[in-house]
C-alpha cells in the first residue's frame, strides 16, 4: 500500500504542508480558517481515490484465494491513525509559529504529543468506508507512534474490524 501522505502532501518531505510553517504574523495566517478546510477537503478527495485502489487490491487478493490478515495503521498519524490521530486545528496553530529553517525533529515530536486525539486518521476512515461498502471485513492493527517517539519499543496492537 502506498503511503497516503506521500501521495497527497507532496512526497516524503510533505512539501504542501511546509507552507504552513512560520506563517503566523503574515497575511496567510489570517486566512487559515479558509486554508485548513480547503486543504482537508483536497486531502480527502485524494484519500478516497487511494482508498478505492487499496480496497481493489485487498479484494483482488481475497478473490484470488489469499487471506488478508489485517491492515496496519499508525496511531497518532493524521492519515493512518487507527484509534488515535492528530488534531489538525491545534497542530496547525502550533506549526504556524515555527520557523521552517530551524525546526527540529524534537519540536515536531512535541507537537505530535500535544495534539493526539481519539479517532481515526483521514485515510483510515476512507479505507474503512470503502471496505464496508464492499462488505470486506479486515482487522486493523496499530503501530504505536508515541512509544516510538519516546524511544520505547513500540507494540503492534491488533484490533478487531472497525
Amino acid at each position: 500500500m502506498l503511503c497516503p501522505e506521500q501521495q497527497a502532501w507532496g512526497g516524503v518531505t510533505k512539501r504542501w504542508l511546509l507552507m504552513a510553517y512560520g506563517i503566523k504574523g503574515i497575511y496567510l495566517y489570517h486566512m487559515r480558517n479558509l486554508i485548513l478546510p480547503l486543504f482537508l477537503w483536497c486531502t480527502n478527495l485524494i484519500y478516497r481515490r487511494l482508498a478505492k485502489a487499496t480496497a481493489d487490491q485487498i479484494n483482488d487478493y481475497l478473490v484470488s484465494g489469499y487471506s488478508v490478515i489485517g491492515v496496519i495503521g499508525i496511531n497518532g498519524s493524521p492519515s493512518c491513525g487507527v484509534s488515535t490521530t492528530l488534531g489538525f486545528g491545534k497542530s496547525f496553530e502550533l506549526t504556524a509559529s515555527m520557523d521552517i529553517e530551524s525546526v527540529t525533529v524534537d519540536q515536531m515530536n512535541t507537537i505530535i504529543r500535544q495534539c493526539i486525539i481519539d479517532g481515526r486518521g483521514l485515510f483510515t476512515a476512507r479505507l474503512q468506508e470503502e471496505l464496508k461498502k464492499r462488505r470486506i471485513d479486515v482487522p486493523y492493527g496499530a503501530h504505536d507512534l508515541i512509544a516510538e517517539i519516546d524511544g520505547k519499543t513500540p507494540t503492534l496492537g491488533i484490533l478487531s474490524s472497525l
